[in-house]
């Protein structure tokens, strides 16, 4: 569920996102409400892009070891 007008989830509130940042990068995130329950929005404010996790994919990411994750993101990184 995107808004049309600026591709953001329509009941978002940017004043509820927290942002987190380090001399690489800079995100915001935040609990927004969707049609079936709440999601975790994680926006990259430099390109707009955003994604919408719900609890079994945050349990899941949880539960992966370290090494596990590193390699995820090289897998995507090089796509």
């Amino acid at each position: 569920m995107q808004n049309p007008t600026n591709g953001m989830p329509y009941d978002s509130d940017k004043s509820n996102l927290e942002i987190l940042s380090n001399e690489f990068a800079m995100v915001r995130f935040g609990k927004v409400k969707v049609g079936n329950g709440e999601r975790l929005l994680i926006q990259v404010p430099s390109s707009g892009d955003f994604v919408l996790l719900d609890p079994i994919v945050l349990e899941a990411i949880a539960e992966l070891g370290h090494d596990e994750l590193s390699q995820l993101l090289v897998k995507v990184s090089e796509e």
